[in-house]
């Protein structure tokens, strides 16, 4: 082989190196996204949860508590 075409050759793989980290740049900034949104969408879920699990426990103090003031008061 001549000189010339071992550096053509040696241009062209770095181009497409140079391609190939373009797009895994802009993936890994795609898939940082999704994750960040997914860790979201999880958060709301717990917080959900969390906030549903709350207000039954309330509203069943709620009920012991007027079932105990009707009860003292019959």
């Amino acid at each position: 082989m001549f000189r010339f075409e071992i550096e053509k050759k040696l241009r062209e793989a770095k181009r497409k190196e140079n391609q190939r980290q373009k797009v895994t740049q802009t993936a890994t900034a795609s898939v940082s996204q999704r994750s960040k949104d997914r860790r979201k969408v999880v958060e709301d879920k717990k917080d959900n949860k969390k906030m549903s699990a709350l207000q039954d426990l309330k509203a069943r103090r709620e009920e012991r508590k007027r079932q105990g003031d009707t009860a003292h008061h019959s």
